[in-house]
């Protein structure tokens, strides 16, 4: 329990200045849109910094890893704990910067016409719904960073490269199939990946599927993890 805990403050200190620079550059923003606002006499509208910042700890995710895992590494905390301890950092930070957005929110919609990004998608303003639904998102996003991060680790260059084409490579078999073999392809490729984005009018059902893949995504870093070779 030590180490675990050992590694999640080593992660938390890490992660302090990235998010303080963030939300200085959010506050920034904010401040403009209020005085542009008020000189339109409260005519402008403006949407939600939710999935701005899921964006922004996606990225702090990606940068999370090779050099704190080195790290603890020497000194002798095990594989599982920095991962026990990475999670836990996630659980936190998650909870911090959702809980951030929910008091960001709430403040501007007393000042100008804002709507955030939950709001924008599930067109109620439950505040316990909204910090659900945003706490799973950005613990996703975390999560997602971090296993990608690995992945392009654990690969050499040529897997690393097929990797990144992936995507298109699989848009392209997919139009391929869609013309030739079964129209329709696209539109069910659309649906799953919609499902797996938590497009749906249920914000309960997106928080579920937010919280599995995360779940998933959990068990997929601890095989990556296991058997990770240490790359100088």
């Amino acid at each position: 329990m030590k180490d675990i805990l050992k590694v999640t403050k080593f992660q938390l200190y890490d992660f302090k200045k990235p998010i303080i620079s963030y939300y200085m550059v959010i506050s920034i923003l904010i401040g403009f849109m209020i005085t542009i606002n008020l000189l339109n006499n409260n005519m402008s509208s403006s949407s939600g910094f939710g999935f701005t910042t899921a964006v922004f700890l996606f990225i702090a995710g990606l940068n999370c890893f090779k050099s704190n895992f080195k790290f603890m590494q020497s000194l002798n905390v095990s594989r599982k704990r920095f991962l026990f301890g990475t999670i836990l950092s996630f659980l936190i930070i998650a909870f911090l910067t959702a809980l951030f957005d929910i008091v960001i929110s709430l403040i501007l919609n007393q000042i100008i016409n804002y709507s955030s990004a939950y709001e924008s998608i599930f067109q109620n303003t439950m505040i316990f719904r909204e910090f659900l639904w945003l706490y799973t998102l950005f613990l996703l996003m975390l999560s997602l960073g971090f296993c990608i991060t690995m992945l392009y680790y654990k690969c050499g260059k040529i897997m690393t490269v097929m990797i990144s084409l992936s995507p298109i490579l699989i848009l392209i078999i997919f139009s391929i199939v869609n013309d030739v073999v079964y129209r329709g392809s696209l539109n069910h490729l659309g649906r799953i990946l919609g499902f797996m984005l938590g497009i749906t009018p249920n914000a309960y059902v997106a928080v579920v599927i937010y919280f599995v893949e995360f779940i998933l995504l959990t068990g997929i870093n601890y095989l990556f993890l296991r058997r990770m070779v240490i790359k100088s």
